[in-house]
């Protein structure tokens, strides 16, 4: 790992750490330049690569004039949208002063991380007028340092509750090089700044500390949710899940694949299914299960279709998985033949990969005309 080259540019190791299933944790070490300006440069490449996908505006950059000290605004960016400003600012970790990235505390608190930014905006907010209205753009070379979304809704809120002087604050990570991840933090739309406003904002102050050393990593069951505890010695914690999504569970009573790879899903159902009579058997049920490994890699998953009134299991699958491809979506499909209802019941989805399965859908089974429970 690399020490600081100095007071005005600490430099730090990045790298993605992926859970592997299994076999652990593995943490891949991003190589960057080696002086201030040559890394600025690198970050404005990522930005210009990851702005049009990241805010879907089609700025279209098509250059950058020369960075320019003097004006206190590190470069010009040309767009096909026009020209605007911008400066760079680097965030450390909170406790650099104790000798470079790598001898920080891999231990955070949210409310530390999210008043450490916060700080570093309101110090460049200062700088300008409300004519300027320059872009800033905050990124990181301190592996300790990716944020989470309790940490950015923080620092929103304050800004909501105060606008800054900036056009735009942008927040680019770059742990993994392949895929940087661009997050627009100010200003929002209106659905992100109606789900701030209603954020609990003295529960996100009060989560407990942070790792970001993969060694103190735990898995854990956290209401309902199995996934990566990142604990620090405290009586609460933030959980990270387990990286797959569940993109879609539909029941339908059948799929027929095309030729031309597009899928036919016949007699979806919503979240009830009826039937004229009990006992009742169907001729078929298929459920489609929509799965994104994020080209993770992972060992096996395993699909359980559970009827909790007669206790047991319609059927279940178990199947390897091998490579993922991090662009495309895993589509699983569970046929069940012949499903036989002796009574009203309720049919559980239940989904895992490298992990115990857990309810990922359910859909009821009832009479036509009965009435739904609740109603």
């Amino acid at each position: 790992m690399t020490n600081s080259e100095g007071p005005r540019k600490p430099r730090g190791t990045l790298g993605t750490t992926t859970f592997r299933g299994k076999a652990g944790v593995e943490f891949n070490p991003v190589t960057l330049p080696r002086t201030k300006e040559e890394i600025e440069r690198f970050m404005i490449d990522k930005f210009a690569r990851t702005l049009d996908e990241a805010t879907r505006e089609r700025f279209e950059i098509t250059g950058f004039s020369q960075i320019q000290r003097q004006a206190d605004l590190d470069c010009r960016v040309h767009s096909k949208r026009g020209d605007f400003t911008m400066e760079l600012t680097e965030l450390v970790p909170v406790d650099i002063d104790r000798g470079g990235h790598d001898l920080a505390s891999p231990v955070r608190s949210v409310a530390m991380t999210a008043d450490k930014l916060l700080e570093r905006i309101r110090e460049k907010s200062k700088s300008y007028n409300e004519r300027q209205d320059p872009w800033l753009l905050v990124y990181f070379t301190a592996w300790q340092l990716s944020f989470l979304d309790n940490e950015i809704t923080l620092v929103q809120r304050a800004l909501v509750d105060q606008p800054p002087r900036l056009g735009r604050i942008y927040l680019l990570d770059v742990t993994d090089v392949a895929r940087p991840l661009l997050t627009l933090i100010y200003p929002m739309d209106a659905e992100r700044e109606a789900l701030v406003r209603s954020a609990d904002i003295p529960y996100l102050h009060s989560l407990g500390q942070l790792t970001a050393n993969p060694d103190g990593w735990r898995m854990v069951k956290t209401e309902g949710s199995v996934g990566l505890h990142m604990l620090a010695g405290a009586d609460k914690a933030h959980t990270v899940e387990v990286p797959y999504t569940i993109k879609s569970v539909i029941v339908c009573d059948d799929v027929r694949q095309e030729s031309n790879g597009k899928a036919i899903l016949i007699g979806v159902y919503d979240d009830t299914m009826t039937v004229s009579a009990f006992p009742a058997v169907l001729p078929q049920l298929c459920f489609r299960i929509a799965v994104d490994f994020k080209g993770n890699r992972y060992g096996q998953f395993t699909v359980i279709i559970h009827d909790h009134s007669a206790n047991a299991p319609l059927t279940s699958m178990t199947q390897p998985i091998g490579d993922t491809n991090a662009d495309e979506t895993t589509v699983v499909i569970v046929e069940v033949a012949n499903p036989k209802f002796s009574q009203p019941t309720t049919i559980s989805i239940l989904f895992g990969a490298d992990r115990e399965p857990e309810e990922i859908g359910h859909i009821a089974v009832r009479l036509a005309g009965a009435k739904k429970a609740g109603d």
